[in-house]
């Protein structure tokens, strides 16, 4: 049985790992949305295809993640892609286990799978992760105390019901053996899409072969807002600017675990969650928007011609953030700025 110190130590593997690849140069470009996101593909050795989308979000990066973090059983109320998402056992203020519930896509080719994973979310400085100290002493310029926490909402359990899940193989409960170190080193230029939208040090991750569409600037209400007297450094026609982002970036990441509490159940097949996650990076100047970085790679299991779960997986992502945008205006109407602590 994995103790909760096993567990925390597998987060924060997942964590450097998540965040070495989402800082990896070996993109290439999959989808430039009319919203101006971006969806990116990289291929590794032992883990497979992953993805990564990057997004400007108008809201502040920490509140940002807090939500999305502490608020996983609120999620399926604004994302129509969960069906069920609770989490099942509490590690400590930054780690738990989850399970969720997804729909189906790909044209009803691609049938709902649950996932049973590890999450933890921590700040990252200078590509380093901070102790309680450092984050609460980076924190305090935006009215924080620390992330130190505990998590929000009821900590629920799986029943008895719903108790027939095959679990995953053990060689997925720690993702120290299954990534390869990602390049270091490598130049990272500031004439790249991701630069233009405030992203610091994403890599020579965009380079197109034709120019990206043209952005409906009256629906695109994030890229619109500039940053008063920013200099403007784009590289590209129709790709706004932004700013450059500071050097804090919070960081979440999900990896898939077997979890005795949460057994087979018939209703569903058992996805496997391989890496997964989100970076959070503040805008220098703009501190009620961020980009959102996120990056994910998963073994859906049974048989998916490619080119559908290329399909599905792109088109989830667009439909992701497009739900995002939708519940943090929410969250702005609602005068909710940041995430509500705990007592």
């Amino acid at each position: 049985m994995t103790s909760d110190d096993e567990y925390t130590q597998m987060g924060l593997d997942c964590l450097r790992k998540a965040y070495e690849i989402i800082e990896s140069s070996d993109w290439k470009v999959e989808k430039v949305t009319q919203k101006g996101d971006t969806i990116h593909s990289t291929q590794r050795d032992k883990i497979g295809k992953i993805y990564k989308l990057t997004a400007r979000i108008k809201y502040p990066a920490k509140a940002l993640m807090e939500d999305l973090f502490y608020r996983i059983e609120d999620c399926p109320k604004w994302n129509p892609a969960l069906l069920e998402s609770k989490i099942v056992r509490k590690i400590n203020s930054y780690t738990d286990i989850t399970y969720q519930v997804s729909v189906g896509g790909g044209g009803g080719m691609v049938k709902s799978r649950d996932f049973v994973n590890l999450r933890s979310c921590r700040l990252f400085y200078n590509g380093q992760i901070c102790d309680d100290d450092e984050t609460a002493q980076l924190s305090s310029d935006d009215g924080n105390i620390s992330l130190n926490r505990s998590c929000e909402g009821s900590v629920s359990t799986i029943s008895d019901g719903d108790s027939n899940t095959p679990l995953l193989p053990s060689s997925v409960s720690s993702c120290k053996a299954t990534f390869p170190s990602s390049s270091k080193g490598a130049a990272m230029p500031f004439d790249t899409l991701g630069n233009s939208l405030g992203a610091k040090s994403l890599g020579p991750i965009v380079n197109f072969d034709e120019e990206p569409p043209p952005l409906d600037q009256d629906e695109f209400e994030d890229a619109k807002d500039k940053v008063d007297g920013e200099a403007n450094n784009m590289t590209k026609p129709n790709v706004p600017s932004v700013g450059k982002t500071k050097d804090k970036v919070w960081v979440t990441s999900a990896i898939s675990v077997q979890y005795a509490a949460v057994p087979p159940s018939p209703k569903y097949t058992r996805g496997q969650n391989i890496v997964s996650g989100f970076a959070f990076r503040e805008i220098v100047g703009k501190s009620d928007s961020c980009i959102v970085e996120w990056v994910l790679c998963l073994d859906l299991k049974g048989y998916i011609p490619r080119y559908v779960l290329d399909a599905a997986l792109t088109s989830s992502m667009t439909d992701y953030i497009g739900n995002l945008r939708k519940h943090v205006n929410e969250l702005r109407q609602r005068g909710r700025g940041r995430a509500p602590r705990t007592h």
